[in-house]
């Protein structure tokens, strides 16, 4: 398990009043989570409890055996382009580093969609820019198989919300 104090979110969120509605809505939904952490005026702060990540079964190395995905399993990454976690040099177990593009680029299917979006960190749900945009990408492509009108390949999608082919 993985856990994260109110402060350590609130240095990593640009919105502070975001902040604290995303701390209170956590709060209220881990009824365990909430009494655990330090204390602030005599009550426990909280923290946040999340499940720790294998890196066994999605990486480069494991992504091409069988042959479901981009073909049977249909695949749409997004990831934001200041995101240093899930792109990095580090050694991750058995991986010894992560790429984003090196992983869609090792899905052996043409059923395959890769979107790099400007300004975006490792959680966009929780920055300034409308977080509603990483939504209603998640349903297009669940509904239509399609985000802005495109279907497979490597795109950009910059600050304005452009989107164009990357070469």
């Amino acid at each position: 398990m993985n856990l994260t104090s109110k402060g350590t979110l609130q240095a990593t969120v640009s919105d502070k009043d975001l902040a604290g509605h995303v701390w209170q809505t956590i709060m209220d939904c881990d009824s365990l989570g909430q009494k655990w952490g330090g204390t602030t005026a005599g009550a426990p702060e909280g923290v946040m409890r999340w499940r720790n990540s294998y890196w066994w079964g999605w990486n480069t190395s494991t992504v091409p055996y069988g042959s479901t995905l981009g073909t049977a399993v249909p695949v749409c990454i997004v990831y934001g382009d200041q995101d240093t976690t899930a792109n990095t040099a580090v050694e991750l177990g058995p991986v010894l580093h992560f790429s984003v593009p090196d992983l869609y680029r090792a899905i052996p299917g043409a059923d395959k969609l890769m979107i790099r979006v400007e300004g975006w960190d490792h959680q966009p749900v929780w920055e300034r820019r409308p977080n509603q945009t990483l939504q209603q990408m998640s349903w297009k492509w669940l509904d239509d198989k399609k985000v802005y009108g495109v279907e497979s390949g490597s795109w950009f999608m910059d600050a304005d919300g452009v989107v164009s082919e990357v070469e």
